[in-house]
This record gives structure tokens, sequence and C-alpha cells, in this order.
């Protein structure tokens, strides 16, 4: 489905703008929501993009590498912050 010209597309945008918060404000653990929020959507699908697509089907260790990265990243952007605290108390 193609959106009208002119039209705008508000989750993009709305991403877009977390993203920049979250750069501009060191808030590492918005990353890692992010690239959770990211990582989802190519699970479904069964095919995502780093550099050129990747499919679940025809490229599978590629594949599950990639989403293995993304989810570690992401878990590590969310609780590495948290975790490094609890451990040096």
């Amino acid at each position: 489905m193609n959106e009208p010209k002119g039209s705008l597309p508000l989750p993009a945008w709305i991403m877009l703008t977390i993203a920049w918060l979250a750069a501009l404000l060191e808030l590492n653990w918005v990353w890692g929501l992010l690239s959770l929020a990211w990582m989802l959507p190519d699970l479904y699908r069964k095919h995502t993009y780093l550099g050129q697509e990747v499919s679940r089907k025809e490229q599978p260790v590629t594949y599950w590498a990639i989403m293995a990265t993304w989810t570690l990243a992401g878990i590590y952007l969310i609780a590495g912050p948290f975790l490094i605290r609890t451990l040096l108390k």
C-alpha cells in the first residue's frame, strides 16, 4: 500500500525523533529498545537487511547471526548499565 503524496508517515517520524533524542541525551537503553523494536518485524518477515537483504530461508546462518546480534545488543544496551551499577555496589 502506497501512501499518498504529501502524507506524513507518523510512525517513522516518531521513531526518528526518539532516535535523535536518545543520541543527544545519551540514553543507550532507548537504543536497546529501538534495536529490539527493529528486530521483531524481521523475525516475522523472515528476512532482514544489513548491507544487503538476508533471507532466513536462503542464508540461515547469516540471518540468525544478525538476529542474535541485534537481540544481544538490545538487551545489553537496556540492562548493561543497571547490571554494572548493581555489581559495583
